[in-house]
């Protein structure tokens, strides 16, 4: 075998070994991403349980202010402040849930295009290595 031959076929070896390490790459970075998405996930959750504690010490200290005042939380204004807020609660809860959604989504988006890309990236080395261990040969055909 000759000399040339090697090269070439430990040059195909090389490109072969970078293909590979593309798309490894790629699937930790996915792998990454999805990690975050879990982690984001965690988070919206306990600011989702912060935010409902929160509101029902915020309620309890309302109507223990009302009590206090002598306002009964049957009379209308009351009882309007108080399904306000609750009413506000509902909303504040539904934009965190809503955005946790979102961000959510967009890690598993971006796993999904970063896997695509390694493997796009991988096949495109691939290709150019066999194209280049065709091509080499096939220009030098008469030394083999």
């Amino acid at each position: 075998m000759s000399l040339f031959v090697i090269s070439q076929v430990l040059s195909f070896a090389a490109k072969a070994r970078a293909a590979k390490q593309a798309r490894l790459e790629a699937e930790q970075q996915a792998q990454d991403l999805e990690t975050k998405q879990k982690e984001n996930r965690v988070i919206a959750a306990e600011q989702h349980n912060d935010l409902v504690k929160d509101s029902v010490r915020i309620n309890a200290a309302n109507l223990a202010t009302f009590g206090f005042a002598g306002r009964d939380v049957t009379d209308r204004s009351v009882k309007a402040f108080l399904d306000g807020y609750s009413q506000d609660v509902k909303t504040d809860l539904n934009r965190l849930d809503s955005s946790a959604i979102i961000r959510s989504r967009r890690f598993v988006t971006l796993a999904e295009r970063t896997r695509q890309s390694g493997k796009a990236r991988s096949s495109s080395i691939m290709l150019g290595a066999i194209s280049s261990f065709a091509g080499n040969l096939y220009a030098n055909k008469d030394i083999l």
